[in-house]
């Protein structure tokens, strides 16, 4: 964990409303503060600067969102390589899913999502943090 309070995430999305909507989630379940931006010069300067535990990134540019990847792949990064990415499909081919997956991806939440869904890759990722969080909403 990079932070006493949670973990680092990461958000690449264009859509305000989507990015928003996961901020809310971490918000609420206190798991993650969510660095946010719709722009990809943004997020490598995010990556270059800190360390982050966790990727959540839109594939509504595949090339881009591949592009990220590799240079993440290839420790071009403050960040760590093998960080965990959570990839957001929306109308996404098949080919881009095998492309993520091949830099790694292994959760994906497919656009438009459930509240739910965000908590469950979440809680995939990190188990200890869905036991807890779980307990406390009950």
């Amino acid at each position: 964990m990079s932070t006493a309070g949670g973990y680092q995430i990461l958000m690449l999305e264009p859509s305000a409303m989507i990015r928003n909507l996961v901020v809310q989630v971490a918000r609420e379940l206190r798991v993650a503060h969510v660095h946010q931006t719709g722009n990809w010069a943004t997020a490598r300067r995010i990556l270059g600067e800190q360390r982050v535990d966790c990727i959540i990134l839109s594939a509504d540019d595949a090339t881009k969102a591949c592009e990220l990847l590799n240079e993440l792949r290839m420790s071009l990064f403050a960040t760590a390589p093998d960080i965990p990415v959570i990839g957001l499909l929306p109308n996404a081919s098949k080919g881009t899913r095998e492309a993520l997956e091949a830099l790694g991806v292994s959760t994906f939440l497919f656009v438009p999502f459930r509240i739910r869904d965000v908590f469950d890759a979440l809680g995939a990722l990190w188990p200890h943090l869905r036991r807890e969080r779980l307990q406390a909403l009950r």
